[in-house]
Parts: C-alpha cells; sequence; structure tokens
C-alpha cells in the first residue's frame, strides 16, 4: 500500500496460487572432439570462432558449414552423422579443440586438449566447457561424447563433468579387444581399463561398421555415438524414461566383432557382455542391428535401480526440475522454498479428531462387549432395524425392571398383554 494520500480504489496483485514445474531439456549433447575447421573458414579469425567455443547444432546443414565435412581422423563430423542418421539430433553443442594453426595434424591434439579445463583468463577448453552451458543457454547437456573416450583419462574427466551437470558420459571401450578381453577390462588385470562403477557411464562395445561417405567402404566408428542417437530418437519420441534397449541402429552394417544372441539362451554373447555392464549390439532374423542392454556401468556393483539407464535419467530430470524451480524468483523472492523437498514421500498417522478422543475416553468408562469398537458405543447400532430392535429391548427392559403398575391407567392394559399377564377384573383376548 502506498504511503501517500490517496481516495479511491487501489488494486494490489499477489502472484499467489500454483506454480508449475517446467521440465528441462533432455536430448541436448555434448560433443567434444576434433574438426576439419580449416575446409570451411580461411582466416585465423574465422577459426578462432570455432576452437573451444560451444556451438549449437541443430542441422546436418549446421554441421558442414561449422566443422567441415567428414574426412579421416577427425571425429566430430562423423559424431554428427551418426546423431543425424537418427532423426532430428534434438540440440547438440558442439565444442573443437584442433586447431589448424596450431596442431600439424589431428594426430597433434593431445588427451589433455580434450580434457581441457579452465585456464588463467577463465576460459573453458575441452570437456570443461560443458559446465558453461547452463549461463550461455539455459540449460545443460544431459549426453556427453567425447572422442578418445576409451582412454582412462578421458573417461574419468568424462564421468566427473557428468557427475556435476547430473549427465551420462557415453564412453568406448578400445578398439581391437575380443568378448573376454572386453569383460577383463571390467576387473583389474585386463589389457583395457574400464574398472569403474559409476552410474553415470556407460560403456560400449564393440565398434560398428557403417559406410564410409566418401569412399562408400566400410570403415569402423564408435558404438557410443551411433547409441547417443539413438537415445536422442527415443526421448524425442517416448520419452528419456524408455529405455534405448532392443531398438535398431541407424546406418550400422556391422560389427567389429561378432555379437551372438539367440532367444532365451543363456549363453548369448549378449548376456556375457551385459551382465559385465557393457552396452553391446546384436542382430537376428530380420531385426537389423540393435543397441541391447540397458545398464550402466554401476551394474554388477550396485543393485540399486539407478543402474538401469533410463531409471537414472529419470531421476536426473526429476532432480533438476525441482532444482531450478527452487532457484526461478517468486514473488521478488529467490530460492523461495524453506527446506529441501524430497523425491520421495514419508507416511504419516493424521491426529485423531477431538470428538474421537473424547468418545474413547468415554466408552473406557463403561462396559463394552470384547468384539466392539474402542471408538463406537456399544449400545449405538449402526443400522436402522437394529436401532428399531434396540429401543423396543430397552423399552422392554425399562417395564421388567419397574413393572406395569407404574405406567398410565391407559398404557397398563397395553403392558400386560404384552407381558402375558392379567390384570385382576381385566381378560386379555
Amino acid at each position: 500500500m502506498t504511503t501517500n494520500f490517496h481516495h479511491g480504489p487501489e488494486v494490489i496483485e499477489h502472484k499467489d496460487g500454483v506454480s508449475v514445474v517446467r521440465e528441462v531439456k533432455s536430448a541436448v549433447t555434448y560433443v567434444n572432439g576434433t574438426a576439419p575447421i580449416g575446409e570451411v573458414h580461411d582466416t585465423a579469425e574465422k577459426r578462432a570462432e570455432f576452437i573451444n567455443k560451444r556451438i549449437i547444432v541443430r542441422t546436418r546443414e549446421e554441421a558442414v558449414a561449422a566443422f567441415g565435412p567428414q574426412m579421416d581422423g577427425f571425429t566430430i563430423p562423423q559424431a554428427l552423422d551418426a546423431i543425424f542418421d537418427h532423426g532430428s539430433g534434438g540440440t547438440i553443442i558442439v565444442n573443437n579443440v584442433f586447431d589448424p594453426d596450431t596442431h600439424a595434424t589431428v594426430g597433434d591434439v593431445s588427451d589433455a586438449d580434450l580434457i581441457g579445463g579452465i585456464d588463467a583468463n577463465g576460459v573453458a577448453t575441452g570437456m570443461a566447457g560443458a559446465q558453461t552451458c547452463y549461463s550461455r543457454f539455459g540449460y545443460f547437456p544431459k549426453l556427453l561424447l567425447s572422442a578418445g573416450s576409451s582412454v582412462p583419462g578421458v573417461r574419468v574427466e568424462m564421468d566427473a563433468v557428468a557427475h556435476k551437470l547430473n549427465a551420462l558420459a557415453i564412453c568406448d571401450l578400445p578398439i581391437g579387444l575380443t568378448k573376454q578381453q572386453a569383460v577383463e577390462a571390467r576387473g583389474t588385470g585386463g589389457v583395457a581399463n574400464a574398472n569403474t562403477s559409476s552410474p553415470r557411464t556407460i560403456l560400449t562395445y564393440p565398434h560398428v561398421k557403417v559406410a564410409d561417405a566418401i569412399t562408400g567402404d566400410e570403415r569402423l566408428e564408435p558404438l557410443s555415438q551411433r547409441l547417443v542417437g539413438l537415445m536422442i530418437k527415443t526421448d524425442l519420441e517416448q520419452g528419456y524414461h524408455h529405455s534405448p534397449s532392443n531398438r535398431e541402429l541407424a546406418g550400422v552394417i556391422g560389427s567389429e566383432v561378432d555379437i551372438n544372441f539367440y532367444p532365451s539362451d543363456y549363453a548369448n554373447d549378449t548376456n556375457f557382455l551385459n551382465e559385465a555392464g557393457i552396452v553391446t549390439c546384436m542382430r537376428s532374423f530380420a531385426t537389423g542391428f540393435r543397441a541391447f542392454g540397458n545398464r550402466s556401468a554401476a551394474y554388477p556393483g550396485s543393485s540399486h535401480v539407478e543402474n538401469f539407464i533410463h531409471a537414472r535419467r529419470t531421476l536426473d530430470q526429476l532432480h533438476d526440475a525441482i532444482t531450478f524451480f527452487s532457484c526461478a524468483s517468486r514473488s521478488g523472492r529467490a530460492f523461495s522454498t524453506a527446506a529441501p523437498i524430497a523425491l520421495t514421500a514419508k507416511r504419516t498417522q493424521p491426529p485423531r479428531s477431538p470428538m474421537a478422543t473424547s468418545t474413547t475416553r468415554w466408552n473406557a468408562t463403561r462396559p463394552r462387549s470384547p468384539s466392539a469398537s474402542p471408538r463406537i458405543p456399544t449400545w449405538i447400532p449402526s443400522s436402522s432395524t437394529a436401532r428399531w430392535r434396540w429401543r423396543r429391548k430397552s423399552r422392554l427392559r425399562k417395564e421388567h425392571n419397574h413393572g406395569p403398575e407404574n405406567r398410565p391407567n391407559h398404557q397398563r392394559r397395553h403392558v400386560y398383554q404384552r407381558h402375558g399377564r392379567e390384570r385382576p377384573g381385566l381378560r386379555v383376548r
């Protein structure tokens, strides 16, 4: 209300009532790798805009214009092609670490370049750039892809970023492993190191064969980027709460290692890999190549429901929706929730009403049958018929105790007839 004098109506708006918790975006992918930007940008100034800068790509045309065509050794064009083979691709945030003015060849890009960090000027590079997406775009990536994900150092950094952003890191096992070596990599003495129990890391094996866009020949590429494209398609068509397992992978024409699958057979290669927490691919009669496996690297070390990929993503979406809703400014107050919001509800006993309390105490002073309810008086029947019988028996009990002599004269004959007794000088007919 204003402090100045005012004679007349005044309208004060209060923004109270129901607030809607908006879901956060789930089909957002962070692609970190190398791109031949020198093929499409001819000056160092133009190329600088596409080096360790987060660029949103939503179509194939935007991908080629920003990061160039598919070429041997460059990972970003191949990853974008794998994602767009499955449909629209959702929202893709691309970070290129290859600088043609600094690196002589793409082979000069090191794991440290891919991992990145925050430099002295506060500029984020490599995988660390994913943490700056919310301040720029209003959302975080939920699926993380990176070149060199089979390298333990890169994989560990991807997992660390995934924990900060409530995201999932999709990582490949090294190329050239046998099925047994892939399972041994989950242990302590394998030729590769995939010994992790993180619920935010998805391990994929083997590499898959696709048609080369330039020569048309078969070439191997990581299964991870095809799986991400399938997960985005599932998000957009059905929702993040659906598993990507047993869905067809687009563009796959073969696999590095044959994975056998026989329905209802426990000796399948798919079971052999899935029970070690590895997502693989398989094909059967008239099925095409399909992703197979719906558990993260948390399995088999953890039996919690979060080891299921779609369960972990559902929990993350709920977590972020509540967090961002709580941080939003409502009625001019930021962080307006007074206490943390739990995702689980506790069942409590409602307080008794004063009527129920007094009734229980009143009954305690009256004799009652053992089968009677402690809150209902024993002499109050429930149905109308029972109430009529109760009144009749009560009246008869009173007449038996006090006798008909105490009744008025006009009621005595009726009482004698009811009790089957004769009053002197009166015949009962």
